[in-house]
């Protein structure tokens, strides 16, 4: 529906300067003020790049985390050249680097991917006795209405175990052959994409996002869940878990904004060819 209006000088420049600021649209400036204004739920997924230019290699960060944070307070990504794994989590941003340890990440560091929102959940229930990971993707579509929207998972608990990775930056990789395969040099000093860990019998958070099928160049189809552990000294992208009893919440998302890079790395990038990094592999 098109509405027209006539604004004061004053908050035509007040707008003008939040536009600027944070890269929002005009449509969903004006829509979040009004859904603030009449009490009204307004569901937005803010993104930085799509994981189709981060598996095509375009790894530069182009977006600080202060200006990220502005959207939200929970979310998930990686940082500059994919130097470890993010988490944001009641608005405090964590990284936890290849090696394991688990830091606040500074809020001039820049992401080349990250997805985040302001967190409303509309259903919260509660998982006992989740078997594996498995269980808990099926248990968390069941509690959703269609697999057609993004959605977004808060979940906090206690587990067994939980298994994660973290991947490595892109410059501690072995360097491919002009044919594109690794050299015989560069796989006997080759780091893997990633490292792994396990936590037994640890308390701590779950954050995920939900990707529908139609989407899947934008970001993983189904969900991506990072974890951090309750003393903030473990996290890490999630690739297996068991025997947990969780609190989940959930919020479904019908707007998504997605800021595309504007570096040369991204302009020039064959992004209709393969990828280069499978970011799904566990290496």
């Amino acid at each position: 529906m098109l509405v027209r209006t006539r604004i004061s000088p004053g908050l035509h420049a007040a707008l003008q300067t939040h536009l600027a600021r944070t890269g929002d649209s005009v449509h969903h400036a004006v829509a979040a003020a009004l859904s603030a204004y009449l009490e009204r739920p307004h569901h937005t997924l803010f993104q930085v790049s799509t994981e189709g230019a981060l598996a095509h290699g375009v790894s530069t960060g182009c977006m600080r985390l202060e200006d990220v944070l502005r959207h939200g307070d929970l979310g998930l990504g990686t940082f500059d050249h994919l130097d470890g794994e993010g988490i944001l989590l009641d608005g405090v941003c964590w990284r936890a680097a290849a090696d394991g340890t688990v830091a606040r990440a500074p809020p001039r560091a820049l992401t080349p991917f990250w997805v985040v929102t302001r967190f409303k959940p509309e259903r919260a229930f509660e998982m006992r006795d989740v078997r594996d990971l498995d269980d808990l993707i099926v248990r968390l579509d069941q509690a959703r209405a269609t697999p057609n929207v993004f959605a977004a998972a808060r979940l906090h608990g206690r587990f067994g175990f939980v298994s994660w990775r973290i991947i490595r930056p892109a410059e501690s990789r072995a360097p491919a052959a002009a044919g594109g395969a690794p050299t015989e040099a560069s796989q006997r000093g080759r780091q893997p994409l990633d490292t792994h860990f396990t936590a037994t019998r640890v308390t701590g958070s779950l954050v995920g996002f939900f990707t529908p099928l139609w989407a899947a160049k934008v970001n993983t189809v189904g969900w991506r869940l990072h974890f951090i552990s309750e003393d903030r000294l473990v996290a890490g992208h999630v690739h297996g878990l068991g025997g947990a009893d969780v609190r989940a919440e959930l919020q479904d998302f019908g707007e998504l904004h997605i800021a595309l890079p504007e570096t040369a790395e991204f302009m020039r990038a064959d992004l209709a060819g393969g990828s280069k990094i499978d970011l799904n592999a566990n290496d």
